[in-house]
Parts: C-alpha cells; structure tokens; sequence
C-alpha cells in the first residue's frame, strides 16, 4: 500500500494526528507532482476539519497546483475562503471550476450555494436550473444509472431552488404560479421530478441509510411548490411528513434540553454572575439572539450598513472555543464552570473569542503583531456581530467576558416563529424544529430562561420587535443604535427601507391557521 493510501485511510478512519503526519512526510518528499497534490488535499481537509481556515487556504491553494484542472480542491479551497470570510475568493474559485468543468451539476449547485451566501439570489436560481435540468437529462430516463449521492445532490438542488421561489413569493416579487407563467411549464416540470424521486427513494433505495433524509427534502420541495401555487391543503400535507419523517429521527427530546436551562437557571445567579472580566477592548461585540427565523439576519444586513459595524454572522466560537476552554481550566462544564472563572481566565477567554471575530471579519489581521503596537485591527470597525440564535444560552457568560457588550434578542409573533420553524428545512434533526407541540416547549423554556435572564441582569438585553422593525424601522434603530453606542448614519436608515419594502411573508402562517386546528 503506498503512503498515500495509507494517508486515506487514516482519514477515512478518523485517526487524524496519523494522517496529519503522512500527509506531511510525502508534502516533504514530493514523489510525484499529483501525489504531493494530494498530499496537500489532505491537510486541507484536516485544516478544515479543525476549523483552521488560514492553514486550509494555504494547502488547498498548493493542491490546485499541482493538481491543474482537478475540481475537488478547487471545491475545497472555495470552502477555505468562506471558513476565513473571503466570500469574493470563493466565488472566483468555483466560478473558474465551472467553466472547466461547465457540465458538472455538483459545481453548479455549490456555486449556487455561493451566491445565495452573498445575496445572488436569481443568479443562484440560474445556477440550480441549469443544474436540474443536467441531471433531469443523464438520469431520469435511465433510472438505473442513479446512484444515491446523484439523488442527494438532485434533492437538494430541488429544495433549494424551491426555496428562492417560496422567497420571492413570500415578499410578493412575483406573482402565484399560474398556467400562464413564463416559467410554468419548468415548474410543472419539476414538480413531477420531485414525485418521480419520492417513488425512485421508495422503490431502489429504501434500506439505504440516507434514504429518509433525501425524502425529507423532496417532501420540503413539493410543500414549497404547493405553497407558490397557493393550494396550502397540498402543501401542508407535504410540510407535515417532512416534519414527520425529523421527527422520527431525533434522537434527542425537548425535555432534555428544558432541564438544561433549569441547570442553567440554578447555576447562573448573581453569585456566579459577579466576577467579570476587566479588560478594555477596541471592539465591542454585539450578540444578536434568540429564537430562530425571529428577523435576527435582517437585523444583521441592517446594522452591517454602518461604517462602524461588520459581523461574523452565525458563529460557534463561544461553545467550541470559550466553553471547551473553560472546562479545561475549571474541570466543570457550562453553567457549572460560571462561578470557578477568575478575573484573568475571563481576560484570556474574552480576548482570544475576539481575536477569533476580529481574524474572521479581517483575515490578514494578526493579534501578535498588533499586540506590542497601538494599531488597530481595522481603521473603521469598531464594533463585531455574532449572530448565532442560540447563544440566549450564554447570556450569563457574555456578561461575564464582555461586561459592556451589546445583547439584542429579537422577538417575534409566537405563530409566526413557530410556523417559519416548521416550513423550514433545518440540517439537524431536533425535536422542537420538525413538532410544532415539541416547538411550544422549546418556546415556553427560551422564554423562561430570558426571564431569569432580565430578573438577574436587568438591563444588559435590548428587547427587539422583528414585526416593527419592518414596520417602524427608523425609529427602531435609531433607539437600536443608541443602545449600542453608534452614532446614527443615514445609510442605515435607507438600508433598512430596503430591506422593508415588499415584505409580506411574516404572516404567511394564516393561510394555514385553519387546517392546522389547535396547534396555531
């Protein structure tokens, strides 16, 4: 077996620190162009693995090298970019992958994903159709040749592609799917794709592990495609057995995750609470929170319109870094380690979760350089978002690193949230996102927690109305802005006229308060 098998293999197998070395010793020893290529792919999949987006740029940019006109590492390297912010990199890279290989249904539905990241929605929408239709052609007709990675990827190209319309629909940029549409005839189309796939899952692939997962998606699809048509009974059926199908595959329950906010409740009191950090920082960090699907990334685009405001979007560092740190110092996981922290371990948690933001928003940024100058992370930036929903969990420790951070939970109509929740598909399967009486819990113990919350912190959270910052958006920023300590600026204010204008689709859950008796 040669070295780069066994370099494979090693990380197939998950022993990593084994691959890491192999990968190494052959990027050293160089014994041929592609196999070094190779080598390099490897580390960058290890760099990714680890969250080390620098470390991924630099091996992945060394693999396409030496591995011209292959498309996985460019594939990769477009994921390097994005781990380190750089989302005009990856789009150039995955823009040049696709005109190598222009017949690739695969690149196309990562490019699409690309734009969707960085707001391209009706180039996305190209993207996927010119995608559906490449696999509609090489499979359809020879259901044979489908292999459960071509359904995967024609699923997701379908539930995305539905979802741009259900978007647009939602905000009434265009008009119900009729006989007349320009597109009508591919939206039929792709509809019966979406039936043909359902009955191709049940009759090929139903012992196939990733089989109900796929469904999950097409039945996502059709709900959406019924939902744009506006016959809601259909669409809510579909959404229903999505739904369903989660459900059945959670392997947690809402109950657990309750009695973890009690712990937190019964861990997190004033005592806990009463040493914090004491450092001054250049970058205060705003934490935009709570329940999902609540208008935290419109809030997000609106605040980022200030000169003085960038994000690092939906970011884990609290619970990967700060969370996993502080269990290696105290020997307690979180909320038992609140109290054990002192004064210079929250100084060295809160600092290395900003470097981290400051590195994402900025990545040429380099904390030792700076650390011995006067100079500035950015000319401009004065203040970071983490946009992670569930960080209401941490309130507690926020306030403890960042005594004077910025804590804004956006709230929203209890109907609203819950049926946003339910259409959506989410990448895990939890219990409260696929239930709509499991999501009734969740929202009564999220509610409870930000209770104990505003009793033992008062002041600290911003509560924030989702439904009137689209309906009195001036004056809730400026309020906003204020509370944060930003000098108002008018590029704010017409942002979020912007970003108001033609948004109906909050109350999209009426359509469908009468055939779901008792639950809306």
């Amino acid at each position: 077996m040669s070295s780069l098998s066994q370099a494979e293999q090693y990380l197939v197998k998950g022993e990593y620190r084994l691959a890491e070395q192999t990968f190494t010793e052959l990027t050293h020893n160089r014994p041929s162009s592609k196999e070094t290529g190779y080598a390099f792919m490897g580390l960058g999949q290890l760099a990714l693995m680890a969250k080390k987006g620098d470390a991924a740029v630099e091996h992945l940019s060394h693999a396409c090298e030496f591995l011209s006109g292959e498309i996985k590492p460019l594939c990769l390297l477009a994921d390097a970019f994005n781990m380190v912010n750089a989302h005009e990199d990856a789009l150039t890279v995955l823009n040049y992958a696709n005109q190598v290989v222009p017949e690739s249904a695969t690149l196309r539905y990562q490019l699409a994903q690309q734009q969707i990241l960085m707001g391209e929605s009706e180039q996305a929408k190209a993207h996927l159709k010119l995608a559906i239709e490449q696999l509609s052609q090489r499979y359809l007709d020879a259901t044979d040749l489908f292999s459960i990675e071509a359904l995967s990827l024609f699923a997701n190209c379908l539930l995305s592609f539905s979802c741009l319309q259900k978007v647009q629909f939602d905000r009434q940029q265009v008009a119900p799917l009729t006989c007349q549409s320009a597109n009508a005839h591919f939206d039929s189309q792709i509809q019966t794709q979406t039936y043909a796939l359902l009955e191709l899952c049940d009759k090929n692939y139903r012992q196939h592990s990733s089989v109900d997962g796929i469904k999950v998606r097409l039945h996502y699809a059709l709900a959406n495609q019924f939902h744009r048509q506006t016959h809601y009974a259909q669409a809510l059926t579909h959404y229903k057995q999505a739904n369903r199908s989660q459900f059945e595959q959670c392997k947690v329950t809402t109950s657990e995750l309750t009695a973890y906010f009690d712990l937190i409740k019964a861990f997190a009191g004033p005592d806990a609470l009463a040493i914090q950090s004491d450092q001054t920082f250049d970058v205060t960090p705003i934490f935009i929170l709570g329940l999902p699907n609540s208008g935290a990334s419109r809030l997000e685009q609106m605040l980022c319109a200030h000169p003085q405001v960038d994000s690092a979007g939906e970011c884990s560092y609290l619970a990967d870094d700060v969370l996993t740190t502080a269990y290696k110092l105290t020997a307690k996981h979180y909320p038992r380690s609140l109290s054990d922290l002192s004064t210079e371990q929250l100084n060295h948690l809160a600092e290395h979760y900003l470097n981290r933001l400051k590195q994402f928003v900025n990545p040429e940024f380099d904390a030792n350089a700076l650390s011995h100058s006067n100079q500035r992370f950015h000319p401009e930036v004065t203040h970071i978002i983490d946009r992670l929903p569930a960080n209401f969990q941490s309130i507690g420790l926020i306030y403890k690193l960042f005594p004077h951070a910025k804590v804004i939970n956006v709230r929203r109509e209890a109907n609203a949230v819950k049926w946003a929740v339910y259409q959506r598909c989410f990448a895990g399967n939890q219990p409260y996102f696929c239930s709509l009486t499991e999501f009734e819990h969740y929202q009564h113990a999220y509610n409870s927690l930000m209770a104990h919350w505003d009793k033992t912190l008062p002041g600290v959270v911003f509560d924030l109305d989702g439904e009137r910052l689209i309906s009195k958006a001036e004056k809730q920023l400026s309020t906003l802005l204020r509370f944060c300590q930003l000098p108002e600026d008018e590029s704010v204010i017409t942002h979020s006229a912007v970003q108001s204008q033609g948004i109906a689709g909050d109350q999209g859950w009426q359509h469908y308060q009468k055939l779901i008796s008792g639950k809306m």
